[in-house]
């Protein structure tokens, strides 16, 4: 008997054991799918959810009005650009307009507007390579549009006496200096039709009003008592003036004779020993 209950001891052992195992089992299937379900769900106070809620709402609103933004910018800029090209094309239409017309009148994209010289001659006994007068030039002229121009100034074969001087007629009325550069240039330019003379040439393409100003020497032939001075420009020149020193071996200056070619009005003073030429010149190449 004492067999017997044995056996049933260990049978009851097992069986127990088996309990265990499968209510162990059963725990961790549960403890499984439970785990999800926990993950998803957040208890939260009413005040910071509503918080958060309030945060999500902010960042939605400002993405929709940054889309909204870029696309009103977009539209502004295809509008705006659209207007400009339809501006542009007015201007230039209409500028074309008034070329057309002007060119009826003036072939050129310039016109001289005033163009006067004023010199000095020291009379004495020089030889006759360094018998020269020095003259400064004063041209005034005006450009109409922003298209390349050239513009000649004197011929080539002038002995300049010192840079070219530009200033641009600005708004207020007063002079600005121009620097020369890429934009605005002097260049000695052929003359058209092949031949071998050439200018000092202007080129530039920028419109306005300016004033160019320069010194030439101008050789002064003598013989004797007569001395010939002759100017030989492109431009008419409207006034000239001459003033003729005293040198330092020779007595007081005097004029006894005086031609002018062309015909021009002039008036002579005699200044302590000085005499001054002022000359009012027709509109014709002197």
């Amino acid at each position: 008997r004492r067999p017997r209950a044995g056996a049933r001891a260990a049978r009851a052992r097992m069986a127990a054991s088996r309990l265990v195992c499968a209510a162990v089992l059963v725990v961790l299937v549960v403890s499984g799918t439970a785990a999800p379900q926990a993950a998803k769900s957040v208890s939260l106070p009413l005040g910071q959810f509503q918080e958060l809620y309030r945060e999500a709402y902010l960042q939605k609103s400002q993405r929709e009005l940054e889309l909204e933004k870029d696309a009103y910018i977009s539209k502004v800029k295809a509008d705006y650009d659209f207007e400009s090209l339809k501006v542009e094309k007015q201007r230039v239409s209409e500028a074309a307009a008034k070329q057309a017309v002007r060119q009826r009148v003036l072939a050129e994209n310039w016109i001289l507007l005033n163009h006067t010289a004023a010199g000095a001659y020291r009379v004495g006994d020089d030889p006759e390579e360094k018998s020269m007068a020095l003259f400064n030039f004063t041209l005034d002229l005006h450009i109409f549009d922003d298209t390349w121009t050239a513009i000649p100034i004197i011929d080539a074969q002038t002995i300049l006496a010192s840079d070219w001087e530009v200033a641009r007629q600005a708004p207020s009325g007063l002079e600005e200096r121009v620097r020369l550069g890429p934009e605005m240039l002097f260049k000695v330019v052929p003359r058209e039709g092949g031949e071998d003379a050439a200018f000092h040439t202007l080129l530039t393409n920028h419109s306005g009003s300016y004033t160019l100003r320069f010194q030439a020497y101008v050789r002064v032939p003598k013989s004797r008592s007569l001395h010939t001075l002759s100017l030989s420009l492109v431009h008419p020149l409207s006034a000239t003036a001459l003033r003729l020193e005293r040198g330092a071996a020779a007595p007081a200056a005097t004029v006894r004779e005086l031609s002018v070619d062309p015909s021009a009005f002039y008036e002579v003073t005699e200044r302590g020993g000085d005499v001054d030429i002022d000359i009012r010149l027709p509109s014709t190449k002197a």
